[in-house]
């Protein structure tokens, strides 16, 4: 079982340049279990999942202590969640990032919490020239 903590957050670390066809190898050998090859996924792509976060909490207008908590929290959750169905990518038809955010990540709602305030972000992240 992998276990995720929120050492630094994502955002302020330098994300690693990866490309896209480099993030679907790591996460296809993520999903046979490769543990370093998730943390270097982890590692190109956090910064994204914790804004992503940051967003969507900062439209529920919670003070900035919160917002970086809630976000913290959805980061290792959609990791979570990454980590668990990786061998789900490839099937999916979207770049590694577009998969990772359009995960769901809680169980609330339709669709196991995929609402369409997570699609209005994520749209926005995968229309911007993103890996």
């Amino acid at each position: 079982m992998l276990t995720l903590t929120m050492s630094e957050t994502p955002a302020t670390a330098a994300a690693p340049s990866v490309a896209a066809q480099d993030l679907c190898d790591l996460l296809a050998r993520a999903s046979l279990g490769d543990v370093d090859a998730f943390m270097r996924f982890y590692d190109a792509t956090s910064g994204y999942a914790f804004a992503l976060g940051v967003a969507r909490a900062r439209v529920t207008g919670r003070d900035r202590a919160t917002v970086l908590e809630a976000a913290s929290d959805a980061t290792v959750r959609r990791f979570t969640r990454a980590w668990e169905d990786a061998a789900e990518h490839r099937s999916s038809g979207l770049s590694p990032l577009a998969w990772l955010l359009s995960l769901p990540i809680s169980a609330a709602g339709p669709n196991g919490g995929f609402d369409r305030l997570n699609q209005r972000f994520v749209d926005e992240f995968v229309r911007s020239d993103l890996p």
